[in-house]
């Protein structure tokens, strides 16, 4: 998902892992659920897999030389 262009943060919400992109005083002030963010990148996220299942046609592919 950061390669996808999402920040730490949301990718640690996704996964509900707590590792500490957000930390201090922040961590415990900020409650907020980032369910438009999250919901952002797991769409992208499963366009991301299905493009690498299902190739559309116009994609790109170049035959290597051995």
């Amino acid at each position: 998902m950061a390669r996808l262009g999402f920040q730490p943060h949301v990718v640690e919400k996704v996964l509900n892992h707590q590792s500490g992109t957000i930390s201090g005083v922040a961590a415990v002030y900020n409650r907020h659920g980032y369910l438009e963010e999250k919901r952002l990148a797991l769409e992208a996220w499963a366009t991301h897999v299905d493009r690498l299942l299902h190739p559309v046609a116009t994609d790109k592919v170049v035959k290597l030389r051995r």
